[in-house]
């Protein structure tokens, strides 16, 4: 899927070989968003108190900001 469908609103269509990717992105993003880790992000919680595991694949500056909130 395109990278900018990943930032397109639930109303905008993006089509790939004749598809609309626009609802597949947000149908995966809003399981991320249920996610107890996710949750607690956004919530501005300490994430060191939940029962959960962080994963980060990226590759560039994606992984930038994740690293430098990775503590030891």
């Amino acid at each position: 899927m395109l990278h900018v469908a990943l930032r397109a609103p639930k109303s905008e269509s993006i089509f790939v070989d004749g598809e609309d990717v626009v609802p597949g992105v947000h149908a995966v993003l809003d399981k991320m968003a249920a996610l107890p880790i996710v949750f607690a992000v956004v919530r501005g919680r300490d994430i060191r108190q939940t029962d959960s595991h962080v994963i980060n694949i990226g590759i560039g500056g994606s992984d930038l900001g994740p690293m430098m909130a990775y503590e030891r």
